[in-house]
């Protein structure tokens, strides 16, 4: 058996089997039109930058010492991937934006339909779009980390467009 990777409904099952087997999540989903990234790629990131923060801010620390993250995700969307698996897989805490209502509505139903998550993400909205931080980091926040996948691609048939002409490679 095979994952048709060019399949979006097939990469959003994978990805809530992962998340449920790996993760611990009882729901997640994103509506119909938004991207679906595969959840190991993006948790790779997550994981690398685990890596650099234990080596580059903890060398200094007891070795039981555990540091306290509290990260910031730009552009959020619809999945919530990376404070999902920052909350998860080492407990940190995250803030998460995005000018979309569409996908902070999503991430909010994932994030509260999982009891291990809802006091592990906050989600804020951008309302201007031309700003990535005004109004979205509050007086007194501290981020140890920032992360940011910004869509690629205008439309969920622009990425369809790239992934068919992969398929022709």
């Amino acid at each position: 058996m095979s994952i048709a990777f060019s399949n979006p409904e097939s990469v959003k099952v994978l990805n809530r089997a992962l998340l449920k087997a790996y993760y611990g999540l009882s729901h997640w989903d994103i509506p119909k039109g938004y991207l679906c990234p595969p959840i190991p790629g993006r948790a790779d990131y997550i994981h690398r930058l685990n890596e650099w923060l234990q080596h580059d801010l903890m060398q200094d620390r007891p070795a039981k010492a555990r540091l306290k993250v509290t990260a910031l995700d730009i552009g959020v969307g619809a999945n919530c991937i990376y404070p999902i698996v920052g909350a998860t897989q080492y407990y940190w805490n995250w803030v998460g934006s995005d000018v979309d209502e569409g996908s902070l509505e999503s991430a909010k139903n994932n994030v509260l339909l999982n009891e291990k998550l809802a006091r592990k993400i906050e989600l804020r909205q951008q309302t201007q779009s031309e700003h990535i931080f005004e109004g979205v980091i509050q007086h007194g926040d501290v981020f140890v980390a920032t992360t940011c996948n910004p869509p690629f691609h205008k439309s969920a048939e622009d990425a369809q467009k790239g992934t068919d002409r992969k398929k022709l490679i």
